[in-house]
């Protein structure tokens, strides 16, 4: 069977001559997804201006995974994939410094062979116009390195954290020690000490994604038992663990 990518296709109208039995699965775009709930189609990210999308994954290579394997729809808008050279910052008060200047023409290769993306090493995003698609093991650093963020339509100058759900798999039965680098995890533990996730002051909007399903979400707008509710619903399919258990 034929099969027809919309994201390829110009605005307009087109007829569809095709059998009964034709499958047609309708994707949904980022700006009208509900938060908190579990959607099974797959989400469009947003087509306007400025916009910088943070690939979080446990490795690089994760990083081309999502990138290649459908999990979101990556308008022909977004150019370039944007990595740090590198990384500073502190550590029980020491600072550190990683430097990945070694890896950049083999990074380069793969995203050049291997997407249809840019490679774009830097110091730093630039603010502007243009969406880049940020890959990024550590959060931490996500600020430092992005430009401030401008007021605009919907559509226009998110920050989203889209994070892999098949890099931090939780498996029921194993031990607080052997997960304490899991986000997602993390973030389920903090709701239980806190009750209120928006005391953890982290105003961004997220994406949980697996195969054909996703989850948007806010950890600032998880305040209470309801919101909660929902969203832990969804986290448990998605992940397709009871962390409860």
């Amino acid at each position: 069977m034929d099969e027809i990518l919309y994201e390829y296709l110009d605005y307009g109208s087109y007829l569809l001559d095709y059998e009964t039995n034709f499958y047609l699965s309708e994707n949904i775009k980022y700006a009208g997804a509900e938060f908190n709930r579990l959607h099974t189609r797959r989400v469009r990210l947003p087509e306007g201006k400025g916009n910088i999308i943070y690939l979080m994954s446990n490795s690089f290579d994760k990083t081309i995974g999502m990138i290649n394997n459908d999990n979101f729809i990556i308008p022909t808008i977004y150019k370039r994939l944007f990595y740090p050279k590198v990384i500073t910052g502190r550590f029980l008060g020491k600072r550190y410094k990683v430097n990945v200047r070694k890896q950049v023409n083999e990074r380069n290769n793969i995203i050049k062979n291997s997407t249809i993306l840019n490679p774009y090493p830097s110091m730093n995003l630039v603010g502007g116009e243009e969406n880049v698609l940020f890959s990024s093991e550590f959060i931490s650093i996500l600020n430092k390195l992005s430009p401030d963020k401008i007021n605009g339509d919907k559509n226009s100058n998110n920050r989203i954290i889209i994070i892999d759900a098949d890099s931090f798999n939780f498996k029921n039965g194993a031990s607080l020690n052997d997960n304490k680098t899991n986000p997602l995890f993390l973030l389920y533990l903090a709701y239980f000490k806190t009750r209120d996730l928006s005391k953890l002051n982290v105003n961004i909007d997220m994406m949980i994604c697996h195969k054909n399903t996703f989850i948007k979400f806010n950890p600032s707008l998880l305040n209470n038992k309801q919101v909660w509710a929902v969203f832990r619903k969804s986290l448990f399919r998605i992940m397709n663990s009871n962390f409860d258990d």
